[in-house]
């Protein structure tokens, strides 16, 4: 093999490992401190991991992926050796709120999924692509809009996790039951409290928040 095929070879040998590591992101994960001591936060005065919790933090310093690979831990069942949140070993529901439909679409949707228009790049996320049912429920009227997806949990049954935004308005909200809450950036009191109540009902459900401050002191 001459100089020229052999550094081909190796040029392809990369991207295909470059892919592999593409379509499974979670066993890639090696968080930052901030981002270590979020997943693991313990509650007030237990030691039990908290129920809620809120990553603020800067844009571009991985937040949001940070959020999209907790909900990927949730749904599949595969958590790292690292993990000493709450463990869920059954699927579950959740629920993901981003602050307009644009949002959802833009950055949550491709932080969990990768870009669903593009075959090369579906699966790409933070749900591992051999997880992930790509037969997707849209939103109807705003096109490439994820409403609801299936992921494959490690019992072999189906997790669903539902894309939601704020601009759909509390009522929206209203009746929702889920195990994992995860909003990405600050939501309205109103909305935050339907968030509250859909976890009434289920004894190990969490709520967490990842968000930059943009909008200074809120409610």
């Amino acid at each position: 093999m001459d100089s020229a095929a052999l550094e081909r070879e190796i040029v392809k040998t990369f991207e295909e490992l470059e892919y592999v590591n593409s379509i499974n992101r979670i066993s890639k994960y090696d968080p930052y401190p901030y981002q270590l001591s979020f997943h693991n936060a313990q509650g007030l005065d237990t030691e039990e991991p908290a129920k809620q919790r809120f990553l603020m933090a800067a844009n571009g310093v991985g937040k949001t992926m940070c959020g999209g690979l907790e909900v990927a831990f949730h749904a599949t069942g595969l958590y790292p050796k690292w993990w000493k949140g709450t463990r869920f070993h059954y699927p579950v529901e959740v629920v993901v709120g981003a602050k307009t439909n644009d949002a959802a679409v833009k950055v949550v949707q491709r932080i969990l999924f990768g870009d669903i228009m593009d075959k090369q790049t579906l699966g790409t996320g933070a749900i591992p692509k051999k997880c992930l049912n790509t037969n997707f429920k849209m939103k109807p009227g705003i096109p490439g809009a994820v409403g609801e997806a299936l992921v494959k949990h490690i019992t072999g049954r189906w997790s669903k996790i539902a894309i939601m935004s704020y601009d759909q308005k509390p009522k929206a909200f209203m009746g929702i039951r889920f195990d994992v809450g995860w909003l990405d950036e600050e939501p309205p009191p109103d909305i935050w409290s339907q968030f509250i109540r859909g976890t009434l009902s289920r004894i190990n459900a969490i709520l967490f928040i990842t968000a930059t401050p943009e909008e200074g002191m809120t409610q």
